[in-house]
């Protein structure tokens, strides 16, 4: 009975809480929920959903992704389901790249927004260095090819193997990003492992260094803490945030993710 009289209480403290008139949702499901499935839909399949997205009302949509990846073969058709969607003005269509070949494809198929996507953690894909080069040459392939370039960090606060990100590897990867003149970037709680305490924190110091950009976050359900790490950014000031149709999704480059 005393853990719900306390677990009442912080509701009621919550309750005090300003909350943002509005919360801006992009729907990753076609991407991020479908990336791990499985089975694999067909092209027409994810088309389909992604319509259905959009009579749903959501503007933002992040429709496939663009990679040299084997883990994530499943997306090799993004091209093609990027021709299948009915297309509106007022929705944005976004596609996620890992590289500057992979936008400079995504361009070839008519597609006008991109994110880059680079991992915080070493132990993925490479170190520090080499994503600054990776993130460097793909913002200027997005220049060139004239497309609306976001950006990404995956594991930016808890990663499985080396807990606690360091804080300068998350800053160098930003502030890569931001002298590239990227100012929307997307902080990915891939592992489901960071805590709202971890989000507090580590938003706090991301605002106070970088005070123009404007945050998303994504955040993952692995582990229970889906929910909590959303109020816990709504209370940081963040009013953008990934979401993906029936909880669907998974990092495949974590064991578990």
């Amino acid at each position: 009975m005393r853990y719900v009289k306390i677990i009442a209480g912080l509701a009621v403290e919550r309750s005090k809480m300003i909350y943002p008139e509005k919360i801006e949702l992009c729907e990753v499901g076609p991407r991020d929920g479908l990336q791990k499935t499985t089975k694999h839909l067909t092209t027409e399949e994810k088309a389909e959903l992604i319509n259905l997205a959009v009579e749903a009302g959501f503007h933002e949509i992040e429709f496939g992704a663009f990679t040299e990846f084997k883990e994530v073969s499943s997306m090799s058709d993004s091209g093609d389901v990027f021709q299948h969607i009915n297309k509106k003005e007022n929705v944005v269509f976004r596609a996620l790249v890992s590289s500057a070949n992979a936008i400079e494809t995504a361009a070839s198929y008519g597609v006008q927004a991109v994110k880059i996507s680079e991992f915080a953690s070493e132990r993925i894909h490479g170190s520090i260095d080499q994503k600054i080069n990776v993130i460097r040459d793909a913002c200027l392939k997005g220049l060139e090819c004239g497309l609306k370039t976001y950006g990404s960090i995956s594991l930016p606060f808890v990663g499985p193997e080396e807990g606690l990100i360091p804080y300068q590897n998350v800053f160098r990867l930003v502030k890569e990003y931001v002298n590239n003149g990227v100012q929307r970037i997307s902080l990915g709680d891939a592992a489901g492992m960071a805590t709202p305490r971890t989000i507090q924190e580590r938003l706090a110091a991301m605002k106070k260094d970088f005070p123009d950009v404007e945050w998303v976050l994504h955040l993952h359900d692995t582990w229970g803490y889906g929910f909590a790490n959303v109020i816990a950014g709504i209370e940081s000031g963040i009013t953008s945030f990934d979401s993906s149709f029936a909880g669907l999704g998974g990092c495949p480059f974590i064991k578990g993710g």
